[in-house]
């Protein structure tokens, strides 16, 4: 009886291992890989090829497509939407982790892309170069753009660089660098490199449902003529995160580091840095948000006249200015402002509540009419 029960007890115990073992299973989606280029092992011989062959039948489970090293292609991407089960990502990645490595560069100058998300959604690019080459007939440079309810996608290790001459009197959205248009869902860049363009990052009309947000870290920013990021017309409960980020710009009139002007976005911003050497009206930070949290930041803010190290508008909520160095020095003997605050400053809709200024170091150099 002794051995009975314990063979008993063993075979339950036994089947329950294996009953784990299958739930396990069952939960975690199988992986697939796809190979594209002319390299050993290759399944397909383009990305657009191996991007169709998963929506055939929906992506059900997570999948990878890696392209060869070395890649060269002048053929713009283009992805639509298809199924996506809940859990399910694809991940589009170069072979070596190195972004130079794969490089996606458009001289034809339509389309105005080198990769465009047309609804697609849940798919995470790696170690890749989108560039856009010059091309005079050109009317707008967005090197990626995302339209049409695309969203949850993220670039990590990502280089996307603009022409470095853009079209004459080129709007700010039709020349972002990367533009998100009336995406819906997260969007995250990590260690993402982004060169010219008149903004880096553009999210532009009603770009998020609520509840989505934009994140942003370790990347650089590089030579954009109008702004760094802006984020402009976003619903309510959006959220912005921008963090350990580097922004470069020269010898332009009228640029922004950070720019939001939607009243219901909360907007966070630290450890980031601003090397802004242009001539006439420069910003480190121009916010008109639901609630601003600037924190750490350095602004280093050069030019001819009318600088301003943070601008803070009255529509914004809740205001936490803290830690932030500050550095304004015009060429001249010219205006500069530390942090400006304007506008209705009031509790009420939109109005601002509480402001809290904490330890900002701030330093106006050479300046006729210069307020901390």
């Amino acid at each position: 009886m002794k051995n009975f029960t314990r063979f008993l007890n063993w075979n339950h115990l036994r089947g329950l291992f294996f009953s784990l073992i299958l739930l396990a299973g069952l939960a975690t989606p199988l992986s697939a890989q796809y190979r594209v280029g002319p390299c050993a092992g290759a399944t397909h011989a383009t990305l657009m090829d191996a991007y169709n062959a998963i929506a055939a039948t929906g992506l059900t489970s997570n999948t990878t497509i890696e392209i060869c090293a070395g890649l060269r292609v002048n053929q713009p991407i283009h992805l639509t939407a298809m199924a996506v089960s809940p859990g399910a990502r694809l991940i589009i990645k170069g072979m070596t982790g190195n972004a130079a490595d794969v490089i996606y560069r458009i001289t034809n100058p339509y389309p105005s892309y080198a990769l465009r998300l047309d609804g697609a959604r849940s798919i995470d690019f790696k170690s890749m170069t989108f560039e856009l080459a010059y091309h005079a007939s050109r009317t707008r440079t967005n090197v990626v753009r995302a339209n049409n309810a695309a969203g949850d996608n993220t670039f990590s290790n990502v280089h996307i660089n603009a022409p470095t001459t853009l079209p004459m009197a080129c709007p700010d959205n039709k020349c972002a660098t990367a533009y998100l248009e009336n995406v819906d869902g997260d969007y995250h860049f990590w260690n993402c490199k982004l060169n010219g363009g008149t903004v880096g990052i553009f999210a532009w009309q009603a770009p998020f449902s609520a509840g989505s947000s934009l994140h942003v870290y370790d990347s650089e920013f590089l030579f954009q003529t109008k702004k760094g990021i802006q984020m402009k017309a976003s619903y309510h409960g959006t959220n912005a995160e921008i963090h350990r980020n580097s922004f470069t710009s020269s010898n332009n009139d009228d640029f922004t580091g950070l720019s939001c002007t939607a009243n219901e976005v909360a907007f966070n911003a630290s450890q980031n840095s601003f090397w802004l050497s242009n001539k006439v009206n420069v910003k480190g930070a121009n916010l008109k948000s639901g609630n601003v949290s600037l924190k750490n930041n350095v602004f280093i803010v050069t030019g001819f006249t009318d600088l301003i190290g943070m601008w803070i508008h009255g529509q914004s909520e809740d205001v936490l200015l803290e830690d932030n160095r500050i550095f304004a020095d015009p060429s001249g003997f010219a205006q500069a402002e530390g942090i400006l605050f304007e506008g209705d400053f009031e509790e009420g809709t939109h109005f601002t509540r509480f402001v809290e200024i904490r330890r900002n170091n701030l330093t106006l150099k050479n300046t006729y009419a210069g307020n901390g």
